[in-house]
């Protein structure tokens, strides 16, 4: 009765081919002593990519009149917690579909990411999936009266406001309106 327990450990835990892997050996059994035991002290074996769909979560900006998102650290956290323990997402090209705002509805395409694994993201094959549960905010803007609205009495309750009583603002670069008066 001989027994051989082996476990191993890679040189390194990054993909690839042909690597040393030692081996440490534990030998037993009731017939130990009669025999003199030469165990293999390493041996090569592979690590191959880990296949991981990498999914973009909700994301939320406000109207902004653009498709780009800026990634957030909570954003990169949360798809850094889709990884192995210890590895990293460090930057990630995440845009919307449409500009104009929507919540809950908007398409979000996920480009690209970059990977902290000790291996420039070697480690993994990933597919990058987008989502279509985003939010874009409504921006704010302002209307407000300027200057003073006046008449001359005519028995009547009603005002002249002609657009010159008007400004507005907080309008997304290159957009604007302009206020038109019914009678």
């Amino acid at each position: 009765n001989l027994s051989l327990s082996s476990t191993g450990t890679f040189s390194d835990k990054n993909v690839g081919t042909a690597k040393v892997v030692t081996l440490t050996n534990t030998l037993g059994g009731t017939d130990l002593g009669n025999y003199t035991v030469t165990a293999q002290a390493n041996t090569t074996a592979n690590i191959t990519t880990k296949a991981l769909s990498l999914s973009a979560g909700p994301l939320s900006k406000t109207y902004d009149g653009n498709l780009n998102y800026s990634t957030s650290a909570a954003d990169l956290t949360t798809l850094s917690a889709q990884l192995i323990s210890g590895d990293t997402v460090t930057a990630a090209s995440l845009v919307f579909t449409d500009k104009n705002a929507g919540t809950g509805n908007k398409n979000i395409t996920f480009n690209s990411a970059t990977l902290q694994d000790g291996n420039n993201g070697g480690n993994y094959s990933l597919t990058l999936v987008g989502n279509n549960t985003s939010t874009i905010d409504k921006a704010n803007i302002t209307v407000a009266l300027q200057g003073s609205v006046e008449k001359t009495y005519d028995g009547r309750d009603s005002a002249t406001v002609n657009n010159a009583n008007f400004a507005t603002s907080g309008w997304v670069s290159g957009e604007g309106a302009s206020i038109t008066q019914s009678s």
